[in-house]
């Protein structure tokens, strides 16, 4: 079995440094596949290329570096695509920002056979730089959800993702260009795919850690995510089903953020300042909804957090 992990990198040389040392921490109770590692350099920089040599010294798999000079997360994802050799059978995908588990990458492929699937989505957890503040904690506004093994689910974030290979030999299955610095378009990828029948299952045991920089670890921060995630929902929505019905039902889930936000403002006051944010997260959602309806495109991915 060969598998591929794909990295796009952007101006992170100490994360890409710290994932690519977790990579090669990776263990397996029976014999490890044949792994090797794909770095894309969205910023074609020489530290990025001399991170991967210095990494090639203690990291017992291939580490290969490529350089995709257009601007944009889809198009450093589709350049690893591009680099994947035809004899592999998996690829997986983990951000630069992030550290795989030892048992990650075994966890994916052993809950991939389990369940037949297609693309399997491991769980991802946040590591905070410095403690994040109370409201946070109560909160739990950081880190994405979680489920049980083997729950089916309808899409994948590739911060931490596994792929059938052959499903990505398709010409159409690529990264939607047109979000180059929106986001999401590994949502845009995964859904399209799960629309076309492809089973994706869920793997509570693969685990990767989102290191948290203090610049995120912030309201300010955390109501642009919820801004973006809503602008990006209805491109995503929009363009796999084209339909005055997808907008009326967007315009509905958006109304009824903003009642149910407003409601939390209310009662914030009353149980803790975390109702209060979160109260403005769904606001915040609705806004971004709204504004993807009217045309508005949110390109969060203008900056870069952490180094």
């Amino acid at each position: 079995m060969k598998v591929c992990i794909c990295v796009a990198t952007y101006r992170r040389p100490k994360g890409l440094s710290r994932l690519l040392e977790s990579l090669g921490q990776l263990q397996f109770e029976n014999s490890p596949p044949a792994v090797e590692v794909i770095v894309v350099d969205n910023a074609a920089s020489d530290e990025a290329e001399r991170i991967c040599a210095d990494a090639r010294r203690n990291v017992r798999w291939p580490i290969r570096y490529v350089r995709e000079p257009r601007r944009g997360i889809p198009y450093a994802r589709n350049r690893a695509l591009d680099a994947v050799p035809p004899e592999t059978d998996f690829v997986a995908f983990i951000d630069d920002d992030e550290t795989a588990e030892p048992n990650w990458l075994e966890q994916l492929l052993r809950v991939q056979k389990a369940h037949d699937a297609d693309i399997v989505a491991g769980a991802v957890v946040p590591c905070f730089v410095r403690p994040p503040p109370a409201w946070s904690r109560q909160g739990k506004f950081f880190g994405l959800p979680r489920y049980a093994t083997g729950t089916r689910v309808d899409f994948a974030y590739t911060n931490n993702a596994l792929f059938r290979a052959t499903m990505l030999r398709d010409e159409t299955a690529r990264f939607n260009e047109q979000m180059a610095l929106i986001g999401g378009s590994d949502t845009y990828l995964s859904r399209s795919l799960h629309q076309k029948g492809y089973r994706i299952v869920y793997a509570n045991e693969a685990i990767a850690c989102d290191h948290l920089p203090p610049s995120r670890v912030c309201l300010r921060w955390l109501l642009q995510r919820a801004y973006r995630y809503g602008n990006t929902q209805v491109f995503v929505s929009v363009g796999l089903l084209p339909r005055l019905r997808t907008r009326v039902c967007l315009m509905v889930s958006a109304v009824r953020r903003l009642a149910k936000g407003t409601w939390k403002l209310g009662v914030g006051w009353l149980s803790g300042t975390h109702q209060i944010v979160a109260g403005l997260l769904e606001i915040y959602w609705a806004w971004g909804m709204l504004s993807g309806l009217a045309g508005i495109r949110y390109r969060e991915y203008r900056w870069t957090h952490g180094n």
